[in-house]
């Protein structure tokens, strides 16, 4: 016979009035991930920094090569 956990670990991140210090290598990690989103993802970056503007299907097409698919919401399949 099993048990059901009786109850759930505490979780210190959960806290909202918890504060934590920022790592040192915050910045540096953060402008290396953009950096390497802009290299990766060049029409993507260059679409977000039109402030994302509405586009036809067509327009999705013609910048991004393929239709646009919409994802269900919910759980992710990785």
């Amino acid at each position: 016979m099993s048990l059901p956990r009786q109850h759930t670990p505490y979780d210190e991140h959960r806290n909202s009035s918890q504060v934590f210090p920022v790592p040192p290598n915050a910045l540096p990690d953060a402008r290396r991930a953009l950096a390497a989103f802009e290299r990766d993802y060049p029409e993507l970056h260059s679409w977000i920094c039109e402030g994302h503007p509405g586009m036809t299907e067509d327009e999705h097409r013609i910048r991004f090569g393929e239709p646009y698919q919409a994802r269900k919401r919910g759980k992710r399949a990785d």
